[in-house]
Order: C-alpha cells, then structure tokens, then sequence
C-alpha cells in the first residue's frame, strides 16, 4: 500500500531505529554498567528493568510504585509526542521524552543498583522480541489490509467500466440559486469590509496549527467570493473587487501567521517566523498563492505583483516582503525540490489537499500572468499522487510523514478524495470523472451523504473545518462536482447542507462554521466547467463594466457583458433600501450612448473616460440592462 519511494524511506527508518536498537543493546551485551544498560535500553523497557524485583517489602512496594508511575508517565510522554509530530510536526518533544526517559531509567537503575536490589534481567531478551515481532505484525497487518483494499479496488473498477461515460454541462441557473447567491455574498463581503484588523464573526482564534486555523477560515470565504465575482459578476467591480482585496489583506495580518515561528523551530531547527521563505507550510503559501492567483483572474488587478505588495510584519525591525510572483516562485522552487513532489504543511507532514490548493494556485498563476512555472510540475505532481498517495482501492491518503515513510492510510475515504478530486479536475478530468461515480455509489445511493454526524468517515478532512460535529466539508466538495453532472444530486446536496445541524450564527446561508459555509457555498456558486475556466482560461476584463453600488444597500449578483451591453440583476442588501439609487459604469465607448431598459432614463451617453452615471429605483428583484445604441 506504498510508493516506492515512500517505502524506500520507511525502510531507512527501520533500518535506522534497529541500528539505535542494536546500539542500545551493547552495554547489556557487553557487561556494562547497570545504570548504562538501563539507559540504553528502548523508552519504557529501560525503567522497567530498572524496576526490582517485587517482594514483600515496604520499601520495595514503594520503589517498584514509584517505578511504575515513572513508566507511565514516560509513556504518556512518548504518546504526546507522536501525536504533536503527525499533527503539529513538533519533532523536538519526542527526542526530548526518549532523552528524559534514558536519564529516568539510569538514575533509577543506579539508586536500585546502590541499595543493592536486582534488576528485571528478562526485559532485554522482551525488549529484542518485540522489536522483531512489533514490525512483522504490523507488515502481516499491512498486508492483510493491502488485500482487502485491492478487492476493494477491483470492485470499484468493474463498477466503473460498466459506467456510461457522459460528458457534464453547466446546469441551468434557477431562482434559487440567485437567492444563494446573494445571500451569500452579502454575508462574505460583511466579513470583508469590517474594518482592518476586526475579526467579528469570524470566530476566535485558537489553534492555529490544526484545521480550525483562521487561515482557511479566511481562504474558504475568498475562494467562495472570488468564484461567485469570476463566473457570475465578471462585469462588476466596486466593493466586491474591495471585498476580496482586503481577504488577501487579512493573510498578512500577524495572528494569522505568526503559528510558523514555533513549528519552524521545533519542526525545521530554524528561528525564522518567516511563512513564505522555507522548504515547508504548504499550508499557509499554498492557500495565499491560490488568493492572489484567484483575485488577479477574477478582478483583472495585478497589483500585488509590485514588488512587496505583501508585508508580513514581525515587530519593529523584523518584515519580510512578497509579491504574487516571489510566492508563485517559491512554491514552484519547493514543488521542484521535493522528492516527493508534494512538500509538507507542517515540517515532515505532506498533505495532498493542501498540496492540490498549491498546484491548483500555481497553475492560475501561470494562466493569469502568461508563465510556465507548472508546466512540468503538474505531471509529475499526478503521478507522485498515484504512486505514492494512493492506497489500492483508488483513494487519497489524508497524510504522510514523508521524513519516515509513514503513511496514514487508515485516513481516507471517497469524500476525502473529492475534495482533491475538484480542485484538480481541470488537470485530470479522469479522476474527477471517476470520483463522482464512485461518490454516487458509496454516498448518495445509500443516503450517507446526508447524515449530519461524523460517522463512517475516517477522514478528518471530512468535517468541518471549524470543529462543528458534521461532514461539511466532504458536502460542500460533493456539491461542487455534483452541480454541472447531476441537477437532482446537487439539489438533494444542497438541501442537506441546509438542515445541518450546528447553532446557527448571524448572516451565515448554513449553520455551520465559517470555514464551511465557505466551501458549501463555494459548491453552490461554482462547478467543474466554470472552475475549469477560472484555472486554464485567461480573462477578459474588456466591455462595460459596473463599477459603483452602494453597499450594503444593493447586493450584485449577475453582471455579464457581450463586449458591447451590460446585464445585471441586482437585489436589495441587508439595509432594505427600496428607493433611488445612482450606480457607475465605465469601459464604455467615450461619448457613446447607450440604451437604458430598469434605470429611470431611457438613454445615458458615456464621458470623455468612457464613464457613466445612472439612477434606478430599487425593486427587490431588479434587472438592469444597458446596450449601445
């Protein structure tokens, strides 16, 4: 169930903890002192057999007491420290337990030796038994599973060769999809506008090393918006365009990176709080890279391409400086040098989705600015995820800890796999293909796909994001592929995104967490076919365009220009301002005139700039249309 490469390095890892093994051994071996064969005996084994043995006297009751509570906080400590390396990448507290650990058990076996009181002489020979019997049952194990997920896989593709192979389409847009989309939008751009700095409904920072980080907070909230602004309002501007801008702001604010600076020390042994610059945190750059690849293809502004656009501000003497370019740089420099291709979120920790938001960022980078940054990497980052990724019943491992070859295969899942499925689609149209017909065997035929709990998903991807007890991030990616392939799925998909069942919160389309709604919405506004567009296809910023709305009191939610008219639908934002409004437009032809058909003139002739200002009196659902005369 491993790459070649991955078990190339689970092999050196092996091979290099049987060598410590060995090592540790010597002193046994050799007849060394009691307190140094205690000391080199493995984490655990080495208290044990400092341990005397019990008789029925008090003190040795209570030194064998006191052993055992050692023992077992010497093994809560080695727990701890596996679980912050597989989910914070802290390789600097395990060391530390195994050290203490060594000491522990020479200090005891020295007193115990002092006293005269014979050590456990059987634990050497245990600790050599289950140093070769751990590993041959976890192979006979891995073996017993490999089997299991190939009959798995066999089954799936005899499911697939029998599948009719149709080619999807945009589906129709109905009502109720313009009703999501206001809504939606209204709720995004208030998170965007409050003021700088002002966090209010974007809930609390907390841990910000896990999947509740504020950073995807913001990123799923962008990546909604921006997608509705690029397929829907290509030809409107104004605050939404002010909107998204200050979502890539709030990535530089500090809260929102300075996590790095203790995962880099303790992860990379560097002291730099640096985000961008090292060979690892995919998960911060990655995430940014795919912000400012969507803005520039969805507003047409390439300002932060300027050089220092972005400013990661430390203290006083400390900065660093990016642009969109020097990010795109550095993810293609860290792509390139990873064996792997994949490179880690946390340090030694590779995450494929985080990886997939990275390529997919790369690649609209190089559609948006005319580059050729991925052009090798895509490829061979496809073929690294099939080869070393992906178990043999054709699902995507949720992570590897690449620095030992330890994949986490038990975490995975078709709806993990949806999720990567989506993001890449418009690379491998095959592997999104494949995953909705799997997607519609396994959870929508049989209704899993509507239970709001967590259960039956191994994937802690799966959930949201932002801790609620549900699946809404595999419903949200679940809609995105079912939107332009099925109208019935996506219509159950998004009624039971609707009956979610979390405390509900001011202004948000489900009751779910920011993150969520995010990607839940992100499904109800977009599909493979516009997503598609957004990553391969260069806009076209030219035509009239609609610049200036008053917010909050009218919400855009189509603006789509020929080149030469310009149609909007716009509805009434959450002031309910049912009166006369002034709204601009500009790309039109200097002293043009154009026909108006819902504003209160009739005809509107453009400026010398090629601007224009006109009125209309605000229905709740209000169509506005202006064509060249």
């Amino acid at each position: 169930m491993r790459g070649p490469l991955t078990q190339r390095r689970l092999v050196r890892a092996g091979a290099l903890g049987g060598s410590l093994v060995l090592l540790g051994l010597l002193p046994t071996l050799l007849g060394g002192p009691v307190w140094l064969r205690a000391a080199g005996l493995v984490p655990g084994f080495g208290i044990v057999y400092a341990t005397p043995t019990p008789t029925w006297s008090v003190e040795l009751v209570a030194w064998v007491l006191l052993n055992l509570i050692v023992l077992l906080a010497v093994g809560a400590g080695l727990l701890t420290g596996l679980q912050r390396i597989m989910t914070k990448g802290d390789h600097l507290t395990l060391p530390a337990v195994v050290i203490a650990s060594m000491l522990l058990a020479a200090i005891l076996a020295a007193v115990h030796d002092g006293h005269g009181h014979a050590q456990q002489e059987w634990v050497p020979v245990a600790e050599v038994l289950a140093v070769i019997g751990t590993p041959a049952a976890l192979l006979i194990r891995e073996r017993r599973r490999g089997r299991s997920a190939r009959r798995v896989g066999d089954a799936r593709q005899g499911r697939l060769d029998a599948a009719a192979r149709e080619e999807w389409r945009p589906g129709r847009d109905e009502r109720a999809d313009e009703d999501d989309r206001a809504r939606l939008a209204r709720w995004a751009e208030t998170l965007a506008l409050q003021p700088a700095h002002e966090w209010n409904n974007f809930g609390a920072f907390g841990d910000e090393y896990l999947l509740p980080a504020m950073r995807y907070r913001v990123w799923a909230v962008f990546l909604m918006l921006a997608s509705l602004r690029h397929t829907h309002t290509p030809a409107y501007c104004g605050y939404r365009d002010d909107a998204l801008r200050a979502l890539v702001l709030r990535m530089t604010d500090k809260p929102v990176w300075r996590y790095w600076l203790r995962e880099n020390r303790w992860g990379m042994l560097r002291d730099s709080a640096d985000p961008i610059g090292g060979p690892a945190n995919v998960m911060y750059s990655g995430y940014l890279l795919l912000m400012l690849s969507a803005y520039r293809q969805a507003t047409g502004d390439d300002s932060f391409d300027r050089p220092g656009a972005l400013r990661f501000r430390w203290d006083d003497r400390t900065e660093f400086a990016y642009s969109h370019t020097d990010v795109a740089e550095r993810v293609t420099a860290n792509f390139r040098r990873s064996p792997l291709v994949l490179w880690p979120c946390e340090p030694g920790l590779v995450f494929p989705f985080c990886n997939s938001v990275a390529l997919a960022g790369l690649r609209m980078y190089v559609t948006c600015a005319g580059t050729r940054h991925a052009e090798l990497i895509a490829p061979k980052f496809l073929h690294r995820l099939r080869t070393e990724f992906t178990a043999p019943d054709g699902d995507i491992c949720a992570l590897q800890a690449s620095r030992f070859g330890i994949t986490a295969r038990s975490a995975r899942g078709i709806t993990n796999t949806a999720a990567i499925a989506a993001l890449l689609s418009p690379l491998d149209p095959d592997f999104a293909w494949r995953t909705w017909q799997l997607l519609v065997a396994e959870e929508l035929d049989s209704g899993r796909y509507a239970r709001t709990d967590r259960a039956g998903s191994p994937a802690p991807t799966d959930a949201d994001w932002g801790g609620g007890a549900n699946r809404a991030n595999a419903l949200g990616w679940t809609m995105f592929l079912a939107r332009a392939r099925s109208a019935p799925w996506y219509r159950r998909l998004r009624e039971a995104a609707r009956n979610l069942e979390n405390p509900p919160a001011e202004f948000r389309m489900f009751d779910a967490s920011v993150h969520a709604n995010g990607i839940l919405g992100l499904g109800a506004v977009t599909d493979e076919s516009a997503w598609r567009n957004m990553l391969l296809t260069p806009s076209r910023h030219t035509g009239p365009r609609l610049t200036e709305v008053p917010w909050p009191d009218i919400t855009v939610v189509t603006a789509t220009t020929d080149g030469r008219s310009h149609y909007a639908i716009l509805r009434c934002g959450t002031g309910g301002a049912l009166r006369r409004h002034r709204l601009g437009f500009d790309h039109l032809v200097p002293h043009g005139t154009y026909t108006m058909d819902g504003a209160t003139a009739r005809e509107v002739t453009a400026d010398a700039t090629g601007r224009a200002v006109v009125e209309v009196d605000l229905r709740p659902r209000h169509h506005l249309r202006l064509t060249r005369g």
